[in-house]
């Protein structure tokens, strides 16, 4: 049996915002990795992991206060941010920019959210 992937390329997505849905969050950090998945199927058991060479990463101006338990979960507080630019097109494009330098199809993996995340909203 072929356990092979039918996809080529991971992308691993993490974002931070300044809350939950209920609290109309915005976007504070995008982070994206995208991975070769033949190169992780061709790898032995005893083998390090590859080093990430595709990363995507931007930080946002949330142009809205950070809460003091947002700011100690991610690091980042609203002085850090006011001089980038909010969540907008340029972004998109990007995003795209970055994208399509990967083979398709891509499959996109969100990071998981932990109890820490939820508790501190």
């Amino acid at each position: 049996m072929n356990s092979k992937s039918k996809f080529k390329t991971l992308i691993i997505i993490d974002l931070e915002t300044t809350g939950l849905i209920y609290d109309e969050p915005k976007i504070t950090e995008l982070a994206m990795i995208a991975v070769n998945i033949a190169t992780l199927e061709e790898m032995k058991a005893d083998e390090e992991l590859p080093r990430v060479l595709n990363k995507f990463v931007k930080f946002f101006d949330p142009v809205k206060l950070l809460r003091a338990s947002v700011a100690e979960l991610t690091g980042l507080n609203n002085r850090m941010l006011i001089d980038y630019a909010p969540f907008n097109r340029e972004t998109v494009i990007a995003m795209e920019a970055f994208l399509s330098d990967f083979q398709k199809p891509m499959c996109f993996v969100g990071m998981i959210i932990f109890n820490e995340d939820l508790n501190s909203s």
